[in-house]
């Protein structure tokens, strides 16, 4: 059985579509990840934020526990 130049030039068609959405998808899932490292940075550097505010703020406690002492 012969597969007409019609048929093939179809099936290329479909093919290159299928490509094409898988290289989208493949964009998308880079772009994603990108988010989610970025996402990462601001959770860590919101994280390093909140411990040294109360790192600085038991600092201040202690100090006004002992100057109440003295």
């Amino acid at each position: 059985m012969e597969i007409s130049q019609s048929d093939l030039d179809e099936k290329n068609k479909t093919i290159a579509a299928q490509q094409l959405e898988l290289n989208l998808k493949d964009a998308k899932i880079i772009v994603l990840e990108g988010q989610v490292a970025a996402q990462k940075e601001i959770n860590k550097e919101i994280h390093d934020q909140l411990f040294w505010r109360n790192v600085t703020e038991a600092g201040v406690i202690v100090v006004v526990i002992l100057a109440a002492i003295l």
